[in-house]
């Protein structure tokens, strides 16, 4: 028997949908940008939907290349950020180029995700959050995917110091700390400002 089930053959009462109603639908909302998409299925702890997603965005609107991607989204989506791979061709599988070798893609610091997400669920709720997460996944994995693609497509050997990036691992979580430390304290000098 498979690990994994289309949705549509789990009932819709059963208590594995409970756990994972929110992320079911999140998947659904990501599937909805996919250009091509295979079904939403679940598989331990996880949904997962995979599909194509077109590299096009504001910044490079016709790029007539589509990645392969596959998403896995925990159902603690809200604080641990989903899992993204790729088995696209031109994708550098290296760490230097936010990509394990398995084809995961690095497009998120996990506390910048739980962060930005708490704030954004204490303001607008889950509805609110859904939207603004699965904006913010598929902006990023898109720019990370066009990044390998552009890179394949110069030659580039190492990824270039303008594109922006957190470092790896717990110099990446210092980055964020810092970059946390100078939001909140002109989050601070703001509202004493609007205060006096």
């Amino acid at each position: 028997m498979s690990s994994r089930a289309p949705i549509g053959m789990i009932d819709p009462g059963s208590r594995v949908l409970g756990e994972f109603g929110e992320a079911l639908s999140l998947a659904c909302r990501l599937q909805r940008a996919f250009s091509e998409s295979d079904n939403i299925s679940l598989a331990p702890w996880w949904v997962v939907v995979r599909g194509s997603l077109d590299l096009a965005h504001e910044d490079l609107p016709e790029t007539g290349v589509a990645g392969p991607l596959s998403v896995y989204i925990p159902a603690d989506w809200a604080i641990n950020p989903p899992h993204c791979f790729s088995e696209a061709v031109w994708l550098r599988r290296d760490i230097d180029w936010h990509v394990g070798a398995d084809g995961q893609l690095c497009w998120v610091l996990p506390d910048e995700w739980a962060a930005r997400n708490s704030e954004v669920l204490g303001h607008g709720g889950i509805s609110v959050l859904k939207r603004y997460s699965s904006f913010w996944l598929l902006r990023n994995v898109k720019y990370l995917l066009t990044c390998h693609h552009v890179g394949r497509e110069l030659g580039l050997v190492k990824w270039p110091a303008s594109w922006p990036q957190y470092a790896h691992f717990q110099r990446g979580r210092m980055q964020f700390q810092k970059a946390e430390r100078r939001r909140r304290i002109r989050r601070e000098m703001t509202h004493s400002r609007e205060d006096g």
